[in-house]
């Protein structure tokens, strides 16, 4: 049972991108969403995560799509998640994804389920959305 867990795998979402002169919508946010509550971390996480990396603002739209205000391509999106998936998702120890974000004394952590190791991450500059 263990070594099934630990092998569990995702399938990620390949970036659908509408992109403009100066923003790009990522058309299919849905499927993030849907990625994020797999592997248990709040969608709002990745969204900020995505406003940090290319320093710009985000919004929704009224179809639940993510609005970038930057240009950018599906190869760079793809690369920004698996980025943040190795970063504060995967544990570092055992490469499960059945993690926990956890904040512990000022530092961010992530918690492995399966091993138990704890990992401090970058801290992000959430913000309350």
């Amino acid at each position: 049972e263990l070594l099934r867990q630990r092998q569990q795998r995702i399938v990620l979402p390949c970036a659908q991108l509408l992109i403009g002169q100066t923003r790009t919508i990522i058309s299919n946010w849905m499927a993030y969403h849907k990625l994020c509550k797999l592997v248990n971390r709040d969608i709002k996480y990745f969204q900020q995560y995505l406003e940090e990396l290319y320093e710009c603002q985000t919004s929704l739209n009224k179809n639940q799509q993510l609005i970038l205000n930057t240009r950018t391509n599906t190869q760079q999106m793809n690369k920004a998640l698996n980025k943040f998936l190795n970063e504060y998702v995967m544990c570092k120890t055992c490469r499960s994804v059945n993690t926990n974000l956890l904040k512990k004394n000022r530092l961010w952590m992530v918690e492995c389920q399966l091993c138990g190791s704890q990992t401090t991450v970058k801290k992000l500059q959430w913000k309350k959305m």
